[in-house]
Parts: structure tokens; C-alpha cells; sequence
């Protein structure tokens, strides 16, 4: 994997914005992760 993109990752992770567990998405489909990009400051 990029180093660029390796580094994403860990920022959306430190920003809470990427999280991992099990979800269930509005269609009722199980998930691994979460993306909250609300959680993204600007």
C-alpha cells in the first residue's frame, strides 16, 4: 500500500471519522467498519 494512502487512513481513524466493529448500514447489511465523515473538521 501507498505510504499516502496508509497515512489517510490513520487520520481518518485518529479523527474518529473511520471505525471499526460491527454495524449495520440503513439497508439492514452487516458492516465491518464505519465511515462518519460528519466527523471530518475543516
Amino acid at each position: 500500500m501507498e505510504r499516502y494512502k496508509a497515512e489517510f487512513i490513520e487520520f481518518m481513524i485518529d479523527c474518529e471519522v473511520l471505525k471499526f466493529g460491527d454495524f449495520v448500514t440503513k439497508s439492514g447489511r452487516k458492516t465491518p467498519f464505519f465511515v462518519n465523515t460528519g466527523f471530518y473538521r475543516t
